[in-house]
């Protein structure tokens, strides 16, 4: 009986170090943004009148745009911050090879940054800009 309690602890014990050995195995996919874009509207999955540089932009609703080239699945997070202090996060999913995605605050006047980052936490790209009143 202790024999076959011992040959059982042993199976689970190697079962368990394959497993752990399989999830230290995946990577963490690689994500590459293609482009991004501050903008004032989405339409057919594109930005809308995009900018991509330093601007400034009236007061409501801004939206940032991404486009991602992946191995799915993976995810991104599109965190936006004013005056240097984060207003939201969110997690974005990408589940084709080529992902067109976007996030959207009500802006307020102020300097504004949204980030791109990876699923490990990694900034892939940003962008700045102004909110005018």
């Amino acid at each position: 009986m202790t024999k076959g309690i011992f040959i059982g602890l042993c199976m689970a014990a190697l079962i368990g170090q394959a497993r752990a050995q399989q999830d230290a195995g995946k990577a963490e996919p690689q994500v590459a943004v293609v482009r991004n874009a501050v903008c004032t509207a989405v339409r057919d999955r594109e930005p809308v009148l995009p900018v991509s540089g330093a601007a400034d932009f009236k007061a409501g609703r801004l939206y940032f745009w991404t486009e991602l080239r992946t191995t799915p699945p993976a995810s991104v997070k599109h965190r936006w911050s004013r005056e240097g202090r984060q207003v939201f996060e969110i997690v974005l999913s990408a589940k084709h090879a080529r992902t067109r995605t976007w996030s959207s605050v009500e802006a307020i006047p102020g300097s504004w940054k949204v980030e791109i980052l990876s699923g490990t936490g990694e900034v892939l790209k940003s962008a700045e800009f102004k909110v005018v009143p």
